[in-house]
């Protein structure tokens, strides 16, 4: 909310910097890390188990870090778009203070997005924790979740990757033999791997189009367009869907580090020979220098990425793109 409200300072650029540094870190990479540096190197916290506070540490940093980065995107993208309009201007020229005008208006406005962003995060931290409870040899629910999550299959956001990506080879390469299982030679080897990847982006995206979609078509200038006789195509295609683009640009790029992060364990499953799997097969052999440039690729990559992603923002919203002139 800071870094919205004080847009190109410090504080915007360094929480910006954080986001995108913990949105690009896959959930079991960053638990390795974090056991390397404060349980192996400085030996601070323990490495695993459940002994105390202390074991909690380790891994509620592991899957709150990637979640914490996005809500943080998505917060500052609402702000942003809720302090131009002309409400928020109105109250400022009445002078109205700041505070009342940020936490009062701007913030209440913009909860509608950033509440479903959260409801979304929570089916990843449910995915995350079969992970996170394998790096910290936890006995908890994560575990027992890749059963549970056959009676839940239809929950697409939380649906983990490696356990869609098994699914989906038990039912359409074991069971019915209509897909390889695994490795690259044609188009139908591509068909898995990207429906592992793409229907958890895909739920979240739609959700979040919903949600923007709702805030939007309820705005004064929507009716006004109906009022004066504007076909329903015309308005939803022309003035309703383009305003909401900004939310759905944001967690469309951020969904892409959760493709990155994805990818490592979809070519494990269905053993592609890209990044992902080049990083895994590192890891275990304990390759930093692979390790590294692996990570290194993968966040510039991501980095391109939101570059991408906020260029979009200036091409959607021509109030963005006035500022820089």
């Amino acid at each position: 909310m800071i870094s919205a409200t004080k847009q190109y300072s410090a504080v915007d650029s360094i929480s910006m910097v954080l986001a995108l540094l913990g949105v690009s870190m896959p959930v079991f990479w960053l638990g390795l890390m974090l056991v390397l540096l404060f349980s192996v190197k400085l030996g601070l916290l323990p490495s695993g188990g459940f002994s105390g506070f202390k074991s909690v540490i380790l891994p509620a940093l592991t899957l709150g870090v990637g979640s914490a980065a996005i809500v943080t995107r998505m917060t500052r993208s609402s702000m942003l778009e809720v302090i131009r309009q002309d409400y928020i201007r109105t109250a400022r020229a009445k002078g109205v203070s700041e505070k009342t005008v940020i936490n009062k208006h701007a913030l209440k406005n913009a909860l509608i997005p950033i509440i479903t962003v959260v409801g979304l995060q929570f089916g990843h931290l449910l995915g995350g924790a079969v992970l996170t409870e394998s790096v910290y040899s936890w006995p908890g629910v994560g575990r027992m979740m890749v059963d549970a999550s056959m009676v839940l299959a239809l929950l697409g956001v939380s649906m983990p990757v490696f356990w869609l990506g098994l699914m989906l080879v038990l039912l359409f390469s074991v069971k019915l033999g209509l897909l390889p299982s695994g490795g690259f030679s044609g188009f139908k080897s591509v068909i898995l791997p990207a429906l592992t990847l793409g229907v958890g982006s895909a739920a979240i995206v739609t959700r979040m189009t919903r949600s923007s979609m709702l805030e939007v078509i309820r705005q004064d200038y929507i009716r006004t367009a109906r009022a004066k006789g504007v076909s329903e195509k015309t308005v939803i295609n022309k003035h309703a869907l383009k305003n909401a683009l900004i939310p759905i640009i944001t967690v469309v790029g951020l969904q892409f580090g959760h493709l990155l992060g994805g990818a490592v364990l979809t070519e494990s499953v269905y053993s592609w020979p890209g990044v992902g799997r080049m990083m895994v097969d590192a890891i275990r052999q304990k390759d930093s220098p692979t390790v590294l440039a692996a990570v290194i690729f993968l966040a510039a990559a991501f980095s391109i990425v939101n570059l991408l992603v906020d260029i979009l923002y200036a091409y959607v919203d021509p109030r963005i793109k006035s500022q820089y002139k």
